[in-house]
C-alpha cells in the first residue's frame, strides 16, 4: 500500500512539473509569432514586418526578408504593416519613410562565421541586408541616417527595385 501512494505521488509531482513547463513555453510563445515565417530569425519588434502571403497573415522579421522570400520562392507578400523603429508603432506601407542600408540590422548573426580552416569568414550573402528599417516620420528618418548611414526611399521605390 506505501509503494502504490508513493508511485502514485511521484507521478503526480512529474505530472505537475510537465503542466509548469508546458504553462511557461506556451507563455512565452504565447503570440504564436515568435520568428520570421521565412527565415525563421526572431521577430523584432521595431522591426517587423505583417504581410499577406495567399490570404493568410504572416510575419516577417523586416522588410529585406519579405522582399526576398518573393524572390527566392515566387510567393507574392502583400505588404500590409510595417513597424515605426523608434516607437515600435504600425505604419502604413505607403506612409513610411524607409532607411536602406544603415549599420543597423538586427537580422544578422552574432556569432562570427568560420571558414573551412576555422578563420573568420566572410559573410557573402544575407537575405535580410542590405537592412530596412521604417520611420513614421522623415525627420526622424533623416536623423537616424546621419547616425547610422544608409540611404532614404519610399516604399513604392523600394518594392519596384526589388522586382
Amino acid at each position: 500500500m506505501r509503494r502504490n501512494s508513493f508511485t502514485v505521488g511521484v507521478i503526480v509531482v512529474i505530472a505537475l512539473g510537465l503542466a509548469l513547463v508546458y504553462g511557461g513555453w506556451r507563455m512565452l510563445d504565447s503570440d504564436g509569432e515568435q520568428a520570421c515565417v521565412a527565415c525563421g530569425r526572431p521577430l523584432h519588434s521595431h522591426a517587423r514586418v505583417a504581410g499577406l502571403v495567399d490570404g493568410e497573415e504572416q510575419s516577417f522579421c523586416c522588410l529585406a526578408c519579405a522582399f526576398m522570400d518573393h524572390r527566392q520562392t515566387g510567393h507574392r507578400a502583400k505588404v500590409v504593416e510595417l513597424t515605426d523603429y523608434y516607437s515600435g508603432s504600425a505604419i502604413e506601407p505607403q506612409e513610411a519613410f524607409l532607411v536602406v542600408g544603415s549599420t543597423v540590422n538586427h537580422c544578422l548573426r552574432a556569432e562570427p562565421l568560420l571558414d573551412q580552416h576555422k578563420g573568420a569568414g566572410q559573410l557573402e550573402f544575407d537575405r535580410c541586408s542590405p537592412s530596412v528599417l521604417a520611420f513614421s516620420s522623415g525627420a526622424a528618418a533623416r536623423e537616424f541616417l546621419g547616425n547610422n548611414g544608409g540611404s532614404l526611399s519610399t516604399f513604392d521605390e523600394l518594392a519596384a527595385s526589388r522586382r
